[in-house]
């Protein structure tokens, strides 16, 4: 029972952190203490910060797994656009004759590589107005693994910065 009523408080406090969007200490604060929560305002202050890097690690997650969800599809709706476009063969013939000199071979093509820390400088390539559809498609694949690799970065800064300062809240009571 006495579980129940600290989680329900927990909740509580976790709710008018967010309504003041995690910094308003002072009125988070008074908040609580008209609501009847004795709170020990240091670690509201320090909860408060402990629970906005949580919120944005599950939502940098959240939007992590939507991007993966909408390249899926995307690429489905590639895969059923080229198997249409190539199931015509008149068109196939007009599009291999127009794209058979610009389009890189598959040996060509650079790799994608698995996940690594991104240490390198992000620089955008300017837009060529004359790119075949290859060229695209390849430049769109590598642009979206790098936002992936960005976002998988982000979420594991987030967790380190959550362990350090749980690890400072440790020494604190020490």
């Amino acid at each position: 029972m006495f579980e129940k009523l600290k989680v329900e408080k927990v909740e509580l406090v976790k709710r008018v952190i967010r309504q003041n969007n995690y910094a308003q200490y002072d009125k988070t604060y008074q908040q609580c203490l008209e609501l009847g929560l004795n709170i020990n305002r240091p670690a509201l202050d320090r909860f408060a910060n402990k629970l906005e890097l949580i919120d944005k690690a599950q939502l940098s997650k959240r939007h992590y797994e939507l991007s993966r969800l909408e390249q899926v599809a995307r690429e489905e709706k590639q895969n059923s656009s080229i198997q249409q476009f190539a199931s015509s063969g008149y068109q196939q013939n007009v599009h291999q004759a127009k794209y058979q000199d610009a389009a890189p071979s598959h040996s060509q093509r650079p790799r994608i590589e698995s996940p690594k820390p991104v240490t390198r400088n992000l620089k955008s390539r300017p837009v060529k107005r004359e790119m075949s559809y290859e060229q695209v498609k390849q430049r769109e694949t590598e642009i979206t693994f790098e936002l992936g690799e960005m976002k998988i970065r982000e979420n594991e800064l987030l967790q380190e910065l959550i362990r350090l300062t749980e690890m400072l809240d440790n020494s604190q009571k020490n």
